[in-house]
């Protein structure tokens, strides 16, 4: 999972804690290739879109990935969340743009997950949620 979330973040700069562009938290967590490649896109497309109109886009933005493993849920679920700090004041649009789509419905047909994406004037956040239990899951 880690690997996956570096790669697409790699060529907009470096991760770091304190004043870092990136932070990156969660549990050690191995996905199968399917959910590695629909994943990869995801994170591609949120990227890009940080680095055209959101967090990235300014020198102070931060984005912050986390994910967890939830078991108290049936089927268990990764549960992951994208948020943008620090960059230009997010509006609200009626449209959905490109990137949203490719996301909220690559991931729902591919992986079977559930897509938010809130556009929180201090920044854009995407929650995903991925069931584990069916054919692109681990268990």
């Amino acid at each position: 999972m880690r690997d996956v979330v570096h790669q697409e973040l790699e060529p907009y700069g470096s991760e770091g804690g304190d004043g870092g562009r990136f932070v990156i938290e969660g549990p050690d967590f191995e996905l199968r290739p399917k959910m590695a490649v629909s994943l990869g896109m995801a994170f591609h497309e949120l990227a890009a879109n940080a680095a055209k109109h959101g967090a990235l886009s300014k020198p102070t933005g931060q984005v912050r990935v986390t994910w967890e493993l939830v078991r108290s849920s049936e089927p268990s679920a990764l549960r992951l969340r994208w948020r943008e700090t620090g960059g230009p004041p997010v509006e609200s649009t009626r449209r959905k743009g490109f990137g949203s789509i490719v996301i909220e419905r690559g991931l729902a047909l591919e992986l079977h997950a559930k897509v938010q994406i809130h556009l929180d004037p201090k920044g854009l956040i995407c929650e995903i949620e991925i069931p584990l239990g069916g054919p692109a899951g681990r268990e």
